[in-house]
């Protein structure tokens, strides 16, 4: 499905939607149902955090013989639902033709949290942000902590490669992690039973390599050589295993915030006021994190907090922000998904 029938379809519940700069086309999997008036479809064998949409129509859900919900797409306040992640079969009920979509909450959660941080960085830096996008698209930086997105930009060394150029060889100390932005490679090794080196892959932009010895702490198993002119971005071994080792946010399990908050912490909810409203954890006080630079000082800086979301993404990335500003910040895993104790509505 295409970034643009994505971004139309969902702005309406989620604005901030229609703004993110990318969606890699892999990353957002979504199920497309058209019914006419009177069909029915069972949905079985839920993700964690499978959410509802309705773009048109009136559309009747039951939950395990149970609850029964009805989205309109007529309704702002009527178009979404967040499955319960204890579901088991979920029958759908078309009260007119409808058209409606199936999609993974924690997807749209991650890709929000992402583009958080990208909103971080100076517009006027273009070759920053040029990175940036690279880097979020890439293999390599794909399932890095979303709190570490900044911290791994401000470490990358654009480096200029020939063709026929020896990046890496076989039997060296590792000193770097490398990912390829333009110009191609091959990558050839010296087996146990070889004589002669063999070519045992072909990489392209958006490939890396390097980070196996340097996790290990060991030698380079195979010589990387470029078989175009090309330009690397280059990572130095102290920080790459950084990066790796080092997580900047504190994360709290769901079950230990209670006797947190018996002690003075204050739970801030950073997900949408749509979201909020269908439940959220009583007591906690709602600042969506798209909002929370423009009001930091609606919180108190000498009271600690614990943030949370819906899967625990948009979390982390607020502890980031408030730690960067002298608060005493930490996140929930998990979100709200997670929560074990009693939630409230706010409709």
């Amino acid at each position: 499905m295409n970034n643009a029938f994505i971004k139309e379809r969902f702005s309406r519940f989620c604005p901030l939607l229609s703004e993110l700069s990318f969606i890699p086309d892999s990353e957002l999997q979504v199920r497309t149902f058209d019914l006419h008036q009177g069909e029915e479809v069972t949905l079985t064998n839920l993700a964690t955090d499978d959410c509802l949409f309705i773009s048109k129509g009136k559309l009747s859900v039951n939950v395990d013989n149970q609850n029964t919900t009805l989205l309109d797409g007529s309704s702002p306040s009527s178009m979404h639902l967040a499955l319960p992640s204890k579901a088991e079969r979920v029958q759908l009920v078309a009260e007119s033709n409808a058209v409606f979509f199936q999609v993974d909450g924690a997807q749209i959660d991650n890709l929000l949290a992402w583009q958080e941080m990208l909103n971080l960085l100076d517009p006027s830096d273009k070759i920053t942000r040029h990175y940036a996008t690279i880097v979020r698209n890439s293999k390599a930086f794909r399932h890095l902590p979303v709190e570490l997105f900044v911290d791994a930009l401000k470490k990358l060394k654009p480096v200029d490669v020939s063709k026929g150029q020896d990046v890496v060889v076989q039997g060296e100390k590792g000193d770097a992690f490398y990912y390829i932005e333009s110009g191609e490679a091959e990558v050839w090794e010296v087996g146990i039973y070889d004589d002669e080196p063999q070519k045992v892959n072909h990489l392209i932009s958006g490939d890396s390599f390097g980070e196996e010895s340097l996790v290990v702490d060991g030698s380079r198993t195979a010589t990387v050589k470029m078989i175009t002119d090309g330009k690397l971005l280059r990572i130095e071994k102290e920080d790459f295993l950084q990066l790796v080792s080092n997580p900047m946010v504190k994360w709290i399990e769901p079950e230990e915030v209670k006797e947190k908050l018996s002690n003075g912490h204050l739970l801030l909810d950073v997900r949408y006021e749509e979201e909020w409203e269908e439940s959220s954890i009583p007591g906690a006080t709602l600042i969506p994190l798209q909002s929370l630079r423009a009001r930091f000082n609606e919180l108190d800086i000498n009271k600690p907090y614990i943030a949370y979301c819906k899967g625990g993404a948009r979390s982390a990335v607020a502890a980031l922000l408030l730690s960067q500003r002298g608060y005493d910040a930490i996140s929930m895993k998990g979100g709200i998904r997670d929560w074990p104790y009693e939630v409230q509505s706010n409709y």
